[in-house]
């Protein structure tokens, strides 16, 4: 309201009267516990004006700005803080993931490196295991030789004794 004060004065320097009376507008808060049908009281009246002095409403105006500033103020300090909270949260997500991906990385390096690792024993063994199967096949081969010979010689030996 210090812009209708200054009206005011603007109007009593100037010497021009004015028909429009002055006006003052007091609001007035209630404790939010007390429970009333008004939220809280406003009260409007050219009289009171009158009868307030200037420094009493420059300092009822300037109590009620300081009020709104302050809560403004400590809301913004909240909001700042859950900012900073929201933004610490949302480095520790990212901060996770890329250790999720750099566990994931290492796991399947690990893998990779244990088929690198065993891939020469294995390629070993593979061949040991080939020239044995070759030795068994030749085995097999000139061992069923062997029992045709044997097979030939004992009819042989049969019909010798027949004889």
């Amino acid at each position: 309201m210090q812009k209708g004060a200054r009206q005011e004065e603007e109007r009593v320097e100037r010497g021009r009267p004015s028909k429009i009376g002055g006006r003052a507008t007091v609001i007035t808060r209630s404790d939010p516990d007390r429970r009333s049908s008004k939220m809280g009281s406003l009260r409007t009246s050219g009289s009171n004006f009158h009868s307030m002095s200037p420094g009493v409403y420059q300092q009822l105006s300037s109590s009620g700005i300081t009020d709104f500033k302050g809560n403004r103020e400590k809301e913004k300090r909240e909001m700042q803080n859950l900012n900073e909270r929201l933004a610490s949260y949302i480095e520790k997500v990212h901060f996770l993931d890329a250790q999720v991906k750099k566990l994931e990385a290492e796991n399947e390096a690990l893998r990779n490196r244990k088929t690198e690792d065993l891939q020469p024993i294995r390629d070993a063994y593979e061949n040991e295991l080939a020239q044995a199967r070759k030795v068994i096949d030749e085995l097999g081969s000139s061992k069923g030789v062997a029992e045709a010979k044997l097979a030939g010689l004992q009819d042989e030996v049969a019909s010798l004794r027949d004889l």
